[in-house]
Formats: structure tokens, C-alpha cells, sequence
């Protein structure tokens, strides 16, 4: 579940904007919850894991050909990447819901940990050596 809350010093304009994408990412997740609902009644947390994988299987395939220049343009390569992508936020979303957990607080916290790693300065862990 989405908080607001919000631990580290931000200044104020980031505040708003975290403030806008909370709001939004909770309209996003009633309606995505409530198509489930609607649609897929009682369904377990690991369908989305398993809906989760298939979505990147389809955005691995779609950056294959894209690569390869085989089967589809370049814009067709760019939609079915949009497409997997999305498809995989909102399994991700359900997921989320499912455990009790807010996707927007679970990519601050792991941003907070990723971006304190330096790879060119510390090749081998990112952080010390």
C-alpha cells in the first residue's frame, strides 16, 4: 500500500512531483485491480509472476528481431517493446497490490541502494573495491 511517505530530504518541487505520481500510480492501480477483479476473479499473486515472465519473453523477442533487423520495422519494433513493457508494469502493479507493497516506494528504495553504486570507480561490488 501507498504511504506518501517519504523518508530522505527532497526538496520541495520533487515532493510535488512524487506527490502527482502517487496520486496517479494510485488511480492506475484501482483500475487495474478492479479490471482483475472483474476479469480474472481470485487469481493468485504468481499468475501475475508468471504473466510478469511471459511479458518479458515478448519484450526480449521484440529487442531480438529489432537488433537482428528481421520480421518487423523499426516502429514495430518500438511498439511491441511499449507493449511488452507496459503489459509487464501492469502485472507488476497487481503484484504489488497482491503483497501489500507500493511499486513506487519499491523503485525509490531500490533507486536509493543503485544509485550510491559506482562501477567505473569500483568495478568488482560497485561500492568498495
Amino acid at each position: 500500500m501507498c504511504t506518501g511517505e517519504f523518508t530522505n530530504n527532497i526538496p520541495y518541487q520533487q515532493q510535488i512531483n512524487r506527490s502527482r505520481a502517487l496520486h496517479y500510480l494510485s488511480f492506475l492501480k484501482k483500475q487495474i485491480t478492479e479490471w482483475e477483479a472483474r476479469n480474472f476473479p481470485d487469481t493468485p499473486d504468481y499468475r501475475n509472476l508468471l504473466g510478469m515472465g511471459e511479458e518479458m519473453g515478448e519484450l526480449f523477442h521484440a529487442h531480438l528481431k529489432g537488433e537482428q533487423k528481421i520480421r518487423q520495422s523499426a516502429t514495430q519494433t518500438k511498439e511491441k517493446k511499449k507493449d511488452a513493457l507496459g503489459d509487464l508494469l501492469v502485472y507488476a502493479v497487481n503484484y504489488a497490490n497482491k503483497n501489500n507493497l507500493c511499486l513506487l516506494e519499491c523503485l525509490e528504495h531500490a533507486w536509493a541502494e543503485v544509485s550510491q553504486r559506482d562501477w567505473v570507480k569500483f568495478p568488482k561490488n560497485g561500492t568498495s573495491e
